[in-house]
């Protein structure tokens, strides 16, 4: 049987889930197995992702679904409300975008930035079907192959200097390069 909880309740769910912050949240239902937030953006304007000028003619709505990581064992899904901007500079060569909220979404994500990087840990940990079952485990469903494609997408890590180890057999293939020179090899 679900449960609405509005109201008060609805500003409280800011307090378990910081990223809804800088939303209006309408309504919370508990529907038993997990929980629906519906909220919506309360900015005026929003900057263009290409050219930054900043627009407030809203061209269309639409709702996105996230799937937000887990909240008392319980999967939560936050149905937000996004508005579709014309961008007001006629140089440039985005004609509309979606808003997108800071620390909440990522452009074409259904998941998020928070789950991503929960589901990101978990790919680097253990990845594919031992990561598939452990973020089940955590109430997150998420097929393997998700979980190596998070992988692929991260950036290589930046290796400023060559661990210690490595420095040593370096030096030992340069002086053992350096005798065969001399041997006339």
């Amino acid at each position: 049987m679900p449960h609405l909880v509005a109201g008060d309740g609805a500003c409280c769910a800011a307090v378990f889930l910081p990223s809804l912050g800088s939303l209006h949240v309408e309504r919370v239902v508990d529907g038993g197995d997990g929980l629906r937030i519906r909220a919506h953006t309360r900015t005026p304007q929003v900057v263009c992702p290409q050219c930054t000028a900043v627009s407030a003619r809203v061209h269309a709505r639409h709702e996105r679904r996230l799937h937000d990581g887990v909240l008392g064992g319980r999967p939560v899904v936050i149905d937000l409300v996004v508005r579709r901007f014309i961008c007001v500079n006629a140089g440039c060569d985005t004609v509309t975008f979606t808003e997108q909220v800071p620390g909440l979404t990522l452009p074409y994500r259904r998941r998020t930035v928070a789950a991503l990087g929960v589901l990101e840990h978990i790919a680097v940990a253990v990845a594919g079907r031992a990561g598939a079952r452990l973020a089940g485990l955590l109430g997150i469903v998420v097929h393997p192959s998700t979980l190596i494609r998070l992988i692929r997408a991260l950036p290589d890590p930046v290796c400023t200097q060559a661990p210690e180890i490595l420095a040593k057999a370096a030096a030992a293939v340069v002086v053992a390069g350096q005798r065969r020179v001399g041997r006339g090899n």
